[in-house]
């Protein structure tokens, strides 16, 4: 039995993992009308044009899920899928 515990999830999540592996899910699916490298890119522009404000300073984040994005826990769900899919093939 393993136990795994993931500390600032979203935060801790690359863009370019959620995406690769939305991608690969996307892909496996198969079951979409919309090209799935469209989908992609709508994704990593929301991913990628992320800003908050600060003590009145406004910042871009660069890494990481953010906080509060609508898209943030969905994407989560498919890298920790992806994750433990992946562990559970190792260990076989």
């Amino acid at each position: 039995m393993a136990s795994i515990d993931v500390v600032a999830t979203y935060t801790s999540i690359p863009i370019d993992s959620a995406l690769q592996c939305t991608e690969t899910l996307l892909r496996n699916q198969n079951n979409t009308e919309i090209e799935v490298q469209e989908i992609i890119k709508l994704l990593e522009f929301c991913l990628s044009n992320n800003v908050f404000q600060f003590e009145d300073i406004y910042y871009i984040q660069k890494n990481g899920l953010v906080m509060g994005n609508p898209l943030s826990p969905i994407l989560a769900d498919i890298v920790m899928n992806h994750f433990e899919t992946h562990i559970k093939a190792f260990r076989s």
